[in-house]
C-alpha cells in the first residue's frame, strides 16, 4: 500500500506538471506560427524551447508524457486512452518542432552566406552555389510544411489535453493548477475559463470547491479564500462554502498569530457546521486551539477568556475522540 501510495503520489505531481508544462509550450507554438505566418520567424524564436535536453519546455513535456502514459515494452500497445494518445501527439510535436529547429538554423546560417558568395563567386563555385540554392529551397518547403503539421497536431493536442483533464477531474492539485493557469487556459482553447471549468468539470462550482480544498488541505489558507470567494457566487452542486471559508479564517488567522480572531473564527465555523467534519481539518484546528491554550497559561496579556478557548478545544476534542 505505501508503494501504491508513493507512485500515485509522483503521478499527481507529474500530471500537473504536464498540465503547466502544455499550456506554456502551447502558447509558445502558437506565437511560433503566427510569428511564421508574418514572415517574421526567427531562429532565436525556437531556440529555447525547442531543444533536445530538459531546458527546454517541449522536451519535459515528451519526457512527462512518456513517463506517465508509455510502460516499457507498451511501444506496440494498442492503447487509446486520452494519456497514450497524448503522448504519441505530443511526440510528434516534438519531432516536428525540431526539424523547424534544424531547417531554421539551417536556413539563417547558411542562405546569408550563400547569398553573398553568389556576388564574388567565381566559375569554380557556381555550381557548389547552385546546390546550395536548392537546398535553401527545400529546407524553406520543409519549413513550410512543419508549420501546417504543426498547426493541425496543435488542434488534436488541445483535444486530447482536455479528455486527460476530464479523466482525472477528481484530482485537487489538478484543479488547483487549472484555477492557477486560468489565463493561459483560455488563451488555449478560446474560450471564457468558466466555460472551460464547465467543459471539464460539468459545473465551475465542482472545479472551484476541489481546487479551494487542495489549497486548504495544504494550509494556503489566502489562496483558498481566493477560491472560495469566486465559488461562493458560482457553486450549484452540493453547499459547504461558508463552512470552508470559516475554517480558513480561522486558521488564517491562526498563521497571522491573530489569536482572538482565530478563537472567533473556529468557534463560527464548528458552531455553524457541527454536523459532519473534515477529522484532518478538526485536527489541524485542534492543534491550533492546543496551542492557544498553552500561550494562554503563559502570556496573561492576550484579551481572550480563557474558557472559550477551554469550550471550544472540548468540542473538538470530543469529536476527534469519537472517531476513534
Amino acid at each position: 500500500m505505501r508503494r501504491y501510495n508513493v507512485v500515485m503520489t509522483r503521478i499527481r505531481s507529474e500530471m500537473v506538471d504536464i498540465v503547466r508544462d502544455f499550456i506554456e509550450a502551447h502558447g509558445l507554438m502558437t506565437s511560433m506560427t503566427h510569428r511564421h505566418a508574418e514572415g517574421v520567424l526567427g531562429f532565436g524564436d525556437v531556440e529555447q524551447f525547442v531543444g533536445d535536453d530538459a531546458s527546454s519546455i517541449l522536451f519535459r513535456l515528451k519526457e512527462s508524457c512518456h513517463s506517465i502514459f508509455r510502460s516499457s515494452g507498451s511501444e506496440g500497445s494498442a492503447d487509446v486512452g486520452a494519456g497514450a494518445l497524448l503522448d504519441l501527439v505530443v511526440g510528434s510535436l516534438f519531432h516536428e518542432a525540431m526539424a523547424l529547429r534544424e531547417n531554421l538554423y539551417q536556413l539563417e546560417s547558411y542562405g546569408a552566406r550563400v547569398e553573398a558568395l553568389r556576388g564574388v563567386g567565381t566559375s569554380a563555385t557556381l555550381g557548389l552555389l547552385q546546390e546550395f540554392k536548392k537546398i535553401h529551397r527545400a529546407s524553406s518547403q520543409r519549413l513550410d510544411d512543419s508549420v501546417i503539421q504543426i498547426d493541425a497536431l496543435l488542434v488534436q493536442a488541445r483535444r486530447q489535453f482536455l479528455l486527460l483533464l476530464i479523466e482525472h477531474k477528481s484530482q485537487g492539485l489538478l484543479a488547483r493548477c487549472v484555477w492557477e493557469n486560468a489565463e493561459k487556459f483560455s488563451s488555449a482553447f478560446g474560450q471564457s475559463f468558466i466555460e472551460i471549468l464547465n467543459e471539464i468539470y460539468g459545473d465551475p462550482g465542482v472545479a472551484l470547491l476541489l481546487a479551494a480544498d487542495s489549497y486548504l488541505d495544504s494550509a494556503y489558507y489566502s489562496d483558498g479564500l481566493r477560491v472560495l470567494a469566486d465559488a461562493r457566487e458560482r457553486v450549484t452542486l452540493g453547499d459547504g462554502v461558508q463552512e470552508r471559508i470559516d475554517y480558513a479564517r480561522g486558521m488564517r488567522s491562526f498563521m497571522d498569530r491573530d489569536y482572538r480572531a482565530c478563537i472567533d473564527e473556529l468557534s463560527q465555523w464548528w458552531t455553524v457546521n457541527s454536523s459532519e467534519h473534515d477529522p484532518g481539518r478538526v485536527q489541524f484546528a485542534l492543534d491550533a486551539v492546543a496551542h492557544i491554550k498553552s500561550v494562554l497559561a503563559d502570556e496573561a496579556s492576550i484579551s481572550i477568556d480563557p474558557s472559550e478557548v477551554e469550550d471550544l478545544w472540548a468540542r473538538l476534542n470530543a469529536y476527534m475522540d469519537g472517531l476513534s
